[in-house]
């Protein structure tokens, strides 16, 4: 995780003191930026934290002069399917045993601007 946070920007959800999400962006193209990881805790999912990092990365992308932010998450990882969709990304395509060789993963992509 550190490697990603040192090669790209990362942002910070905060609720009072508290830690309660993260998104880490590269900007891996010319016009393509690579969300290359988003968490909530727990306890903060289901209230708009992730909802709110993910316009945040678009916002900043735009304003970059980006087109597009590509993405990937485990097929099983069902709560951030479903995030990632309502929150206008499409899946384009399936990567088989992408994780520890064993699982499978979504790849996604959202034209933004």
């Amino acid at each position: 995780m550190q490697r990603l946070v040192q090669r790209g920007t990362t942002w910070v959800a905060w609720s009072g003191s508290k830690l309660v999400g993260f998104a880490t962006v590269h900007p891996t193209h010319p016009d393509r930026a690579d969300l290359c990881a988003i968490a909530v805790d727990e306890d903060a999912r289901g209230v708009g934290v992730g909802r709110a990092l993910l316009a945040h990365v678009e916002l900043t992308v735009v304003r970059a002069g980006l087109s597009e932010i590509k993405l990937h998450t485990a097929q099983s990882n069902v709560a951030a399917l479903e995030l990632f969709l309502k929150c206008g990304f499409h899946v384009v395509g399936r990567m088989p045993r992408f994780y520890r060789g064993m699982y499978d993963a979504c790849a996604l992509s959202k034209h933004v601007g």
